[in-house]
């Protein structure tokens, strides 16, 4: 992977580290150039962390990314280390976050929520709930939403 260097002469600060030294764009995100070390290695060495492997797989979690407030996932420090570790989900939180403050996180964690679609059952005529988005805010007015989508298994239809 080629790094993309960012023009010289303007300061920007790391979306990963927050360290104003931001010289190389990954993943559409300026960060250093120790944290774009991270992110190849991360990248390499690709495994979610316990967090992530289980939103979809624990009901209390689902049900919480599906409420008003949606799920508390983590805040900057997690998150920076379970990228680091090769958690793609924390890594894309981490440097997509719209919000623009590099404090963003800090104090605050990061909130999930889950976009559903309803669509008739191949097998008669029950509505079957399917989440089809996933929403990730670090304040109010700062949201970024994803398409989320399975393979079905091989005991699907």
């Amino acid at each position: 992977m080629e790094a993309l260097l960012f023009p010289s002469g303007q300061a920007q600060t790391c979306k990963w580290c927050n360290v104003a030294n931001a010289k190389v764009v990954f993943e559409n995100a300026t960060v250093c150039s120790e944290c774009y070390q991270k992110g190849i290695q991360a990248v390499q060495n690709p495994s979610l962390c316990e967090i992530c492997s289980s939103l979809f797989l624990e009901k209390e979690k689902m049900e919480a990314m599906l409420s008003e407030y949606g799920l508390q996932h983590c805040t900057a420090v997690m998150l920076e280390k379970r990228a680091e570790n090769g958690c793609g989900l924390c890594r894309i939180f981490l440097l997509q976050d719209p919000n623009p403050d590099s404090q963003r996180l800090d104090f605050i964690p990061l909130y999930l929520s889950a976009g559903i679609a309803a669509k008739p059952s191949l097998r008669g005529e029950e509505v079957v709930k399917d989440i089809n988005s996933l929403s990730f805010t670090s304040q109010e007015g700062f949201v970024l939403t994803v398409s989320v989508s399975a393979l079905p298994g091989n005991d699907a239809p």
